[in-house]
């Protein structure tokens, strides 16, 4: 535990921050109507007007808070592995969002039988939001 405590006190606070944001932005910009934003809402049975109509503050402020969290713990495992340039951080990223994000929404999508293509449609998001995380991280110790 004391080693925990240790990686998270060394943790870059700043880059944490960083990463967040550009993982956040990510998000923004997977989910936009430009990008992903129309298969999604078709795969979850929303319109436009739902949308419109719905207060988005809280599931905003929730999935910021979420994407702290995740930072915080990338950027620990981040540490004592070592990794230190863009890519080892990019591809960390993508392995732990294949391995453990990917797995149980894969699992989700199929006991809740919904879209299979909302499972591809999130985790396109999610890989490419923990690449980025994790290269911010590795690079900015």
């Amino acid at each position: 535990m004391e080693t925990l405590m240790n990686y998270i006190s060394n943790l870059n606070w700043i880059a944490v921050v960083v990463a967040t944001l550009a993982g956040f932005g990510v998000g923004a910009v997977w989910y936009s109507q430009a990008i992903m934003g129309k298969p999604w809402m078709k795969a979850i049975g929303l319109k436009e007007k739902d949308m419109k109509s719905a207060s988005m503050a809280e599931p905003m402020i929730i999935g910021l808070l979420t994407v702290f969290v995740t930072a915080v713990a990338l950027g620990v495992l981040v540490q004592p592995l070592a990794l230190t340039t863009a890519l080892q951080g990019a591809t960390f990223g993508i392995l732990i969002a294949l391995a453990f994000i990917t797995t149980n929404k894969v699992m989700n999508v199929l006991f809740e039988q919904r879209s299979k293509s909302l499972v591809w449609i999130n985790l396109g998001g999610d890989v490419l939001a923990l690449g980025v995380m994790g290269a911010i991280l590795a690079v900015w110790q």
